[in-house]
């Protein structure tokens, strides 16, 4: 079993299921039929519809649960994962990167993959264990590359397309789209601009900046949670620009 933990919204949720399904592939080319598990407890919603299952993501079991390790895990990955994590807990502070790295260590000799800082890890994992639980973020393109040609398929919705958005669609065919994401909403909030607001009115003028100067003829194509805020500050400059 691989047994995957999806939470947040739809992007992290990507992230998440594309580790365990990269997972899923290579156990398959080793001729092992692992099932998929992924436990969807953990969606947020932030005020619009969307998960996994509106894609073409392989067929997999659905659970909902605290955890599917401690569901489908063996009696001794249930007890390391548990003694482990509550002792870096206590020591992680002391030696942040360091204690990261064994703790993931660890437990990857059982089986139990972690991913909490994908921009200063490794990945450990022992493939001959019977049950695998990918358990953390996995939001580094790197720890995945080798399926993307299966990941670009199966991130393909369900659903055909929404006529009132014909407009978009017959632009993003035919022209040279970028798609220009601007969250604000919850990100404004004081709990979470500390560790989330990176992407401020100077990083999104830069970055049209940037396009425009190395791409031709661009069309932005803006998704806001606060479009008056995006059509009061950003200078999308000429060209074509849908909101």
């Amino acid at each position: 079993m691989i047994g995957c933990e999806i939470s947040g919204g739809l992007g992290n949720q990507f992230f998440r299921y594309a580790y365990a399904r990269c997972l899923h592939e290579r156990r398959r080319k080793q001729g092992m039929n692992d099932e998929l598990a992924i436990n969807y407890a953990a969606i947020e919603n932030h005020g619009f519809a969307g998960d996994l299952n509106d894609f073409r993501i392989t067929e997999h079991s659905k659970y909902n649960c605290r955890r599917v390790l401690l569901e489908k895990g063996s009696f001794l990955q249930i007890i390391v994962y548990a003694v482990v994590t509550r002792v870096f807990s206590v020591v992680g502070g002391l030696c942040k990167c360091s204690a990261l790295d064994l703790k993931c260590r660890i437990l990857g000799a059982f089986g139990i993959v972690i991913s909490e800082d994908p921009d200063n890890e490794r990945l450990y994992c022992n493939m001959k264990v019977p049950n695998l639980f990918p358990i953390g973020s996995f939001e580094n393109v790197n720890y995945f590359n080798e399926i993307k040609e299966i990941l670009s398929k199966e991130f393909t919705p369900v659903c055909d397309g929404i006529p009132a958005n014909k407009k978009l669609y017959d632009a993003i065919r035919s022209e040279n789209t970028v798609c220009l994401a601007v969250r604000r909403g919850d990100f404004m909030k004081e709990a979470n601009k500390k560790n989330f607001y990176v992407c401020d009115l100077t990083y999104f003028q830069k970055a049209v900046n940037y396009i425009r100067q190395n791409v031709e003829n661009p069309t932005f194509i803006v998704f806001s949670n606060d479009i008056a805020w995006v059509k009061a500050n950003l200078k999308i400059g000429g060209g074509k620009c849908l909101l």
